[in-house]
């Protein structure tokens, strides 16, 4: 935990997990939603991959425990996505029950939750198979939440590798409309909605903005691309950048950054303007439209790793985390 103000460190908030933590939410409430890939917190029961605490104190919240598993699996427990809206919480990784111990719910690595008690909604059911969730998108406009991840098909349906649009009722699938890309980007590390699309953030190298039911590419952003001019184009790199590894949505600001730290006026290329820039770790978009905000430079470079993940405070400053070295960022 940091003090909005100077952004120190708070050495002596310490929630005792025993584990990588890939997510946090805060819900109506105020309180705080941790995922990972821990197995307890303090040893406490029914904490496995998710706990909910109190973001003041760090304690663990006694009154909201769901016990995420595997049951029938040695593999880990791994929550790497949260998502709260209103009242309920979406969950996305590999898992495939959560329950409180005794009793638990099947679900498929991605499951709607309130975010009260923790207990499962049962009536929204889609079945992510052969790997995991990474990312979820939810538009509220539309009724729709986008699953991005390395999964092999939901509800065993075609055109569902990677990425999925499902409905906000039951589950169900919205669109199995075939996902442009070109030979090399399989991965989808992160989705967003916003602006009546989908973002699609992952591999090779690029950020793809798309009708969230016919999939058709409506813009897209390249990081170290040679030949970014259509999409998908077969991938040849000119050494500069990487993968595109989050993608969030912020006000009506868009924020993606990529393992790309090389500064270079080929760094980066924007299908909007058509041109060249040296843009790197973190860039920032409309969301109306998908434009880059081309002022909106702040990064200097830093460790290869790049930029993970984003969030503002009531400053309107943006905090980073990931490989970088710059601070004092501000929204557009």
């Amino acid at each position: 935990r940091y003090s909005v103000a100077p952004g120190e460190w708070d050495s002596t908030w310490r929630p005792p997990l025993n584990g990588n933590v890939h997510a946090l939410e805060v819900d109506e409430n105020g309180r705080l939603f941790v995922g990972g890939e821990f197995t307890s917190f303090n040893g406490q029961p029914n904490t496995t991959a998710l706990a909910v605490v109190d973001p003041a104190t760090g304690a663990l919240d006694p009154t909201s425990r769901g016990m995420v598993e595997r049951r029938g699996s040695t593999a880990r427990v791994i929550v790497r996505e949260l998502e709260v809206v209103g009242d309920t919480i979406y969950v996305g990784g590999a898992f495939g029950h959560i329950g409180d111990g005794t009793t638990a719910t099947r679900v498929y690595n991605v499951a709607r939750l309130s975010t009260d008690t923790v207990a499962v909604d049962p009536t929204w059911l889609p079945r992510v198979a052969g790997g995991s969730v990474w990312g979820i998108g939810v538009d509220t406009v539309a009724g729709l939440i986008h699953l991005g991840g390395w999964f092999s098909s939901v509800d065993a349906q075609p055109n569902t590798v990677r990425i999925a649009t499902v409905n906000d009722t039951t589950g169900a699938l919205a669109t199995t409309a075939p996902t442009a890309r070109n030979s090399s980007q399989i991965d989808v590390y992160d989705v967003e909605a916003g602006g009546g699309a989908v973002f699609l953030a992952g591999s090779e190298h690029v950020l793809a903005r798309m009708h969230p039911l016919t999939r058709t590419v409506l813009s897209w952003e390249t990081s170290g691309y040679g030949n970014p001019w259509t999409y998908p184009a077969p991938w040849a790199g000119n050494g500069l950048g990487g993968d595109f590894q989050f993608v969030e949505k912020i006000g009506d600001w868009l924020y993606s950054g990529c393992h790309c730290n090389r500064r270079n006026p080929n760094a980066h290329w924007a299908s909007f303007t058509k041109q060249f820039s040296d843009h790197i770790v973190i860039q920032a978009y409309r969301v109306s439209d998908g434009a880059l905000v081309v002022p909106w430079n702040p990064a200097d470079g830093g460790g290869i790793a790049g930029a993970f993940a984003v969030a503002t405070d009531d400053r309107g400053s943006i905090w980073a985390g990931g490989g970088h070295k710059d601070g004092g960022i501000n929204e557009p």
